[in-house]
């Protein structure tokens, strides 16, 4: 039964999580050099809940730095500037697990089409009750 452990394995196992948990505190509250380029201190008061047993990366360093990334529709390469992730992360208050995936261009696209679709469902609902109401009066 690979299920059970001891009482001396599981002190063992509580023991190593303990000394994770201690280590990972010592490394948050270690100042570290910020690199060259623009950095934006965190303000944590202001970050969403994490439900996680972590603090995301840039909440463990302190401070937000320009991310390079890929657009997921176009494929350019893009930059998620610090300023952009303090505004997404502490203003607007995003998932600390959420990072940028499309480049402005793509993200308004997606827009225009998101609003479409929407106006074509409303017509749709639109006409569908009209036809219900219409059957319910016996025409």
């Amino acid at each position: 039964m690979e299920g059970y452990k001891s009482g001396k394995q599981r002190r063992a196992e509580i023991k190593a999580a303990r000394r994770l948990h201690r280590l990972a505190a010592r490394a948050a509250n270690r100042v570290v050099a910020p690199p060259p380029g623009p950095v934006v201190p965190v303000d944590y008061s202001k970050l969403m809940a994490n439900n996680s047993y972590g603090l995301s990366p840039f909440a463990l360093r302190g401070y937000y730095v320009d991310r390079p990334f890929t657009c997921c529709d176009c494929a350019a390469a893009c930059v998620w500037t610090a300023e952009q992730q303090r505004w997404w992360y502490e203003t607007i208050g995003g998932s600390q697990d959420a990072i940028a995936k499309r480049c402005r261009p793509c993200r308004q696209r997606e827009r225009q089409r998101k609003e479409l679709a929407r106006q074509v469902s409303q017509a749709g609902l639109l006409r569908k009750q009209a036809r219900l109401a219409a059957l319910a009066n016996g025409h």
